[in-house]
């Protein structure tokens, strides 16, 4: 008949692919605005905190514009440059303050 057929379950199993269902990404502080490559590039772990590449490289950006947005490139260009500090900083399981993890 030249109609085209939609398949309303998968329709909202891709409407469930968002942070609010994502266990895995409520404690990170990039929940709201990274670019969603997991759902494309790669399956994210089951455990929160086991941040995979593309994570790890979307918390690194956030993090140093963060600090930019705050007057504080020179704590941005430490973290990058600081030995540990930044392994530490996007390393933490969960970035709730009161979670946070000292001295990784």
């Amino acid at each position: 008949d030249g109609m085209a057929q939609v398949d309303e379950a998968a329709v909202a199993a891709v409407r469930e692919l968002n942070v609010w269902n994502k266990p895995f990404c409520q404690r990170c502080f990039c929940q709201w605005f990274c670019a969603g490559g997991c759902h494309v590039n790669h399956l994210l772990p089951a455990v929160p905190g086991e941040y995979g590449r593309l994570c790890i490289q979307t918390r690194i950006i956030a993090l140093c514009n963060v600090l930019k947005a705050m007057d504080r490139a020179d704590l941005a260009e430490a973290l990058l440059h600081g030995g540990g500090a930044l392994a530490a900083a996007v390393q933490q399981p969960s970035d709730r303050l009161a979670d946070v993890v000292v001295g990784l």
